[in-house]
């Protein structure tokens, strides 16, 4: 018999601990002020694809192979969503780069 109760409770502490630790994180505090609205936004419009890419590689730090296996597709389809979707960013998001002080125009 598995008690499922525990392993709920256990599994929210673990959560609870993990999102503890990204707040006093400094790391973790830098990239979510890097990481504005207009960034969020800009994820969010992707193409599935694309999106899911750059989560799992950019964000998820998964390889490339590991990316694939997830993605159900190779290690040059992953590589090139990643890749399309960086311009894709790039493009969407040069005006927000240029306030913020991260690009000069």
């Amino acid at each position: 018999m598995v008690d499922w109760e525990k392993i709920d409770q256990a599994y929210d502490l673990m959560v609870e601990r993990a999102q503890s630790a990204e707040r006093n994180n400094p790391e973790s505090f830098f990239f979510s002020q890097l990481m504005g609205h207009q960034v969020q936004q800009a994820l969010k419009k992707l193409p599935e694809e694309f999106r899911m890419g750059i989560v799992l590689v950019d964000i998820g730090e998964l390889t490339y192979e590991e990316a694939g296996k997830v993605m159900g597709c190779p290690i040059g389809t992953v590589r090139s969503r990643v890749s399309r979707g960086h311009r894709i960013l790039q493009v969407a998001l040069r005006d927000y780069a240029v306030q913020s002080g991260v690009l000069k125009d």
